[in-house]
């Protein structure tokens, strides 16, 4: 197995444009008189409904109101509108369901802060969101996940925090939204450093606690955050990594293909072979091993087989996989001296919750870690009957996974009382 060689990379987090406002678009937490939280925020390509008793639900655009799916996923079918009106300087939603049930609830005052600030030459752009109130606010920093990523895929869970009054902070990812840079794609140790600069900006805020700063990262995210934590512990107080992997990211793609290609219904012969001419592939784009055998024989023989469609295209020599594919855990893991949340999921295919969550234990030294795997859970921590592709899935789920909103809020306000 390879390391990355992580040396010394100069940051500097400074805040270049700062500019507060308190929110006025339809994104954002109300709250009904019972105290139900009900936040809109982005989610995929279109716009969620999140409550909290974890029901979800997809919705989309009618005019000025938003139709409200019948789940996630399905938004064709409905099942009742939100409208939108003022009560003086008050903020209202009005949810009224197809069986004439309606909701009432007024928004939150949110501050949301748009910021600059620089990972040595890197321009980043972020956005603070501070519960209602003076503070000083603990702080979540919140991490990216695979691929182009900008912060409104944070914005939902930025929202549930500051429900909760946890101030977040979200940002573009290099390369992506505002964050400047023609390729998003860089090595873990990059991005750690992006992370840290995120920290430091944020530890200068008048309404933010610098003694209370915690790091959230989900998959791809999981190898960041403990990686940002043994660069700088002094800065970070908490650690929340989420369908984390304690191996290398080629197998934990590998494994992730080999589940998706059971749930296509390959035989287990079938998905060996798969597998081994996958790993075949990325020790040859990433490492150059084997090249030569690999053109000449190994790739003609794959080409014959029936499965051969289902392996992609190319050799993953791109500058994420040169960079990270066999990166090595391990060591910044084994740095984590902090409080750490550990969450998985049992029906997760991206991430291997039965050997990654007792690696996860045997390698994280903190005395103040917990570790928790949610049944019936998918990647994204939502509700489903058992392991599919999300596509399949996403018009079945209407909530969140069985005590992920307890564990996840209730794990970080007894850590930062």
């Amino acid at each position: 197995m390879r390391k990355l060689i992580i040396g010394t990379l100069f940051f500097c987090g400074f805040i270049l444009n700062c500019k507060s406002q308190t929110s006025n678009s339809v994104n954002g937490i109300y709250k009904t008189n019972n105290n139900l939280s009900i936040s809109i925020a982005p989610f995929g390509t279109g716009m969620g409904l999140f409550f909290s008793d974890r029901r979800v639900f997809g919705l989309k655009a009618e005019g000025n109101n938003l139709l409200i799916g019948k789940t996630l996923g399905n938004t064709e079918e409905t099942i009742g509108r939100i409208s939108f009106t003022t009560d003086g300087e008050k903020n209202i939603i009005l949810i009224k369901y197809n069986d004439d049930n309606e909701i009432r609830a007024e928004k939150l005052k949110l501050t949301e802060r748009r910021m600059e600030f620089k990972n040595g030459k890197q321009k980043l752009v972020g956005e603070l969101i501070l519960p209602d109130g003076s503070g000083p606010f603990a702080v979540v920093v919140q991490t990216h996940g695979s691929g182009e990523e900008t912060r409104e895929a944070s914005r939902g869970l930025a929202y549930l925090f500051a429900s909760n009054g946890i101030a977040s902070f979200i940002f573009d990812k290099r390369g992506c939204g505002e964050s400047l840079g023609k390729e998003w794609r860089a090595s873990f140790n990059d991005y750690a450093y992006d992370l840290l600069a995120a920290v430091e900006t944020v530890s200068d805020v008048p309404e933010i606690n610098s003694k209370k700063i915690g790091l959230f990262g989900h998959s791809q995210g999981g190898w960041v955050v403990p990686l940002a934590y043994s660069l700088k512990p002094d800065k970070i107080n908490y650690c929340i990594i989420s369908a984390a992997n304690a191996v290398t990211p080629v197998e934990e793609t590998i494994y992730a293909g080999d589940e998706e290609f059971r749930i296509r219904g390959e035989g287990e012969q079938a998905v060996k072979e798969i597998h081994e001419f996958r790993k075949i592939k990325y020790e040859v784009g990433i490492l150059g091993k084997g090249i030569d055998e690999y053109k000449s024989s190994i790739l003609p023989d794959a080409e014959k087989k029936p499965w051969f469609k289902l392996t992609g295209g190319g050799l993953p020599d791109n500058i994420f996989w040169k960079e990270n594919g066999y990166y090595d855990a391990t060591p910044a893991l084994q740095s984590l001296k902090c409080p750490v949340l550990v969450l998985y999921a049992e029906h997760d295919i991206s991430t291997d919750s039965k050997t990654q969550l007792p690696l996860m234990q045997k390698i994280i030294p903190s005395t103040n870690a917990t570790f928790k795997l949610f049944e019936n859970a998918n990647h994204m921590m939502m509700k489903v009957p058992g392991k599919d592709f999300t596509k399949k899935q996403m018009p079945l789920i209407t909530h969140l996974a069985d005590g992920y909103i307890d564990t996840l809020i209730g794990w970080v306000n007894k850590t930062v009382k």
